[in-house]
């Protein structure tokens, strides 16, 4: 779900910033969901996009899980003690950004009660995983990156709802899919 841009292996510079984001997954009517996030329009680097629960290590968090769960009780009202932590993805480096980003999976037994962080998240999106992973669904998109509002991108993404997930969290996404269909075979 790299856009044919994105040229690999990259270097990480010395200086890169480290992150945690959080998939968390539910229960809803017996169908297995994840819940992903719209950024708020403030101009930013990752401004209005589709994005999972996460940001920037700080001092205070233990390790990555630590910040993933911080980020997400901040940000949606995910709250610790209700998840239990299964085990992390592959970390993720983002050159526009200049994080690592560490995603950690989590499941939760109750759905949660979604709190957002106005500031932050314009809306929350619940999706179940099958439907987000049906083949007919990835497409590659024009995007315009917020960073780069004069510059027009086809991209590999994702489409919920009406919604295109592309960037990081297609790419993050996209290793939970592969995941998804070795357990669903």
């Amino acid at each position: 779900m790299a856009p044919a841009s994105r040229k690999m292996p990259m270097n990480i510079p010395p200086d890169v910033r480290t992150s945690g984001v959080l998939i968390l997954l539910y229960h809803k009517d017996e169908v297995l969901y994840t819940v992903l996030m719209q950024r708020v329009e403030d101009g930013k680097t990752h401004s209005g996009q589709m994005s999972l629960p996460g940001g920037k290590r700080e001092p205070e968090d233990k390790d990555i899980t630590d910040t993933a769960l911080r980020e997400a009780w901040e940000e949606v009202g995910i709250i610790r003690e209700e998840v239990t932590v299964l085990g992390k993805l592959s970390p993720l480096y983002i050159p526009v950004s200049n994080f690592v980003v560490n995603p950690v999976v989590a499941y939760s037994e109750t759905i949660p009660v979604f709190r957002t962080q106005a500031s932050e998240v314009a809306a929350i999106l619940e999706v179940p995983l099958g439907e987000l992973f049906r083949d007919s669904i990835k497409r590659n998109i024009q995007v315009k990156p917020s960073s780069s509002p004069n510059l027009t991108m086809e991209v590999p993404a994702y489409l919920a709802y009406g919604k295109v997930i592309w960037g990081a969290t297609a790419m993050i996404l996209s290793e939970l899919e592969v995941i998804w269909n070795q357990i669903e075979a």
